[in-house]
């Protein structure tokens, strides 16, 4: 991505990415920093645009394909519990990543990723519709999986953040990251 966008004239570098990596893991949030540190944009929303590394921007570059089993395995042995991120927002009929006309997974698909070992599903999440958050919550009870919330907040890039979590859902998230990771939490 950072050679695109050099050659579409944005004029930083994989160092200036990585300085605004708090971490190993560099992505587009830390792309879309460096361009706003260099002037090139004001928001870093401009950034997730066609002009530039947004999906099916001039410089974007999808991500390597990698299969639902393989992802979820790779968790598991890390340690980690494998939850599907906003599901409402994949294209369904292409491998996830196609322009199709469905847009969302739908139940038969995230049953096949609960027999690889799916612990949870983020039914509540900012870009979701209330019926997605609803239709996602009743697919986490008939598989008996975790329902999980999150806003996908990478400063700036998907304000303003709103969703509603039940109460309810929030106290059965924070006993399941409690007991499957032994920590302290409210």
């Amino acid at each position: 991505m950072v050679a695109l966008l050099n050659r579409v004239g944005v004029e930083i570098s994989y160092e200036d990415v990585q300085k605004q990596s708090p971490g190993p893991y560099v992505g587009r949030p830390n792309i879309a920093r460096a361009m706003k540190s260099k002037g090139y944009i004001k928001e870093l929303s401009e950034a997730f645009s066609r002009t530039y590394i947004g999906v099916g921007g001039r410089a974007y570059v999808p991500p390597s394909e990698c299969h639902p089993r393989e992802a979820i395995e790779a968790i598991r042995k890390a340690g980690g519990a494998a939850v599907l991120a906003h599901p409402g927002l994949y294209y369904a009929e292409e491998g996830c990543r196609g322009e199709t006309s469905q847009k969302g997974l739908n139940q038969n698909q995230i049953a096949q990723m609960r027999a690889y070992g799916l612990e949870g599903i983020e039914c509540y999440h900012s870009k979701h519709s209330f019926s997605d958050s609803q239709r996602y919550a009743q697919i986490c009870k008939q598989l008996d999986c975790i329902r999980t919330m999150g806003s996908d907040f990478h400063e700036g890039a998907y304000f303003p953040i709103h969703w509603h979590v039940p109460k309810p859902v929030l106290e059965e998230t924070c006993r399941w990251l409690r007991d499957r990771f032994s920590c302290s939490l409210p």
